[in-house]
């Protein structure tokens, strides 16, 4: 949201358009988590690859970051790691649903 609503980066109406609807689907996923609604985990993973990719994209567009760099690396380690721990949270959570069935 820091890029989108920032006036000082140089991006486009189109950009922050694009990055706007993308923290609109956060919300609905991240609405549907609280609601434990199925479809919610493949929409937040989704979303979370979504928003690195886009992000990581329009940063390199503008010669904001290398491909090779920091920047990457550690954008790419936190949509792995947040993926895997939303993974493993639903799983957990199934299973407790499981086992009071």
């Amino acid at each position: 949201m820091f890029f989108t609503i920032n006036q000082g980066f140089p991006f486009n109406g189109w950009e922050r358009l694009i990055m706007s609807l993308v923290i609109f689907v956060m919300i609905i996923a991240w609405g549907g988590i609280l609601q434990s609604k199925p479809w919610a985990k493949s929409l937040e993973a989704f979303r979370l690859v979504t928003m690195s990719v886009l992000f990581l994209s329009v940063l390199e567009r503008h010669s904001m970051i290398e491909w090779t760099g920091w920047t990457v690396i550690i954008t790419a380690l936190w949509c792995g790691g947040s993926i895997l721990w939303l993974s493993m949270k639903m799983a957990r959570a199934e299973a407790k649903e499981t086992a009071m069935a």
